[in-house]
């Protein structure tokens, strides 16, 4: 127990003064999640369009990005 004290040196003196406070919060924590979660509202969903609309949106950029020409040199 003395080679521990030795190593740890302060942080032992300090663990043990922490000890009993943690133990003293840990009901606290338990109390605190007695209460029920909240009810997720379910609200509406956007509609189907919306969704093809941003894949189209985006299925453009790549194809836009793919098809321009690179400016290569002559010394590639």
């Amino acid at each position: 127990m003395r080679r521990i004290r030795r190593i740890l040196g302060r942080h032992a003196t300090i663990g043990r003064r922490l000890l009993p406070l943690l133990a003293w919060l840990t009901p606290a924590v338990a109390f605190a999640q007695e209460t029920a979660p909240p009810q997720p509202s379910l609200g509406r969903y956007p509609a189907i369009w919306v969704g093809y609309l941003v894949i189209m949106v985006l299925l453009a950029i790549v194809v836009a990005v793919s098809l321009m020409p690179s400016k290569r040199g002559h010394q590639d």
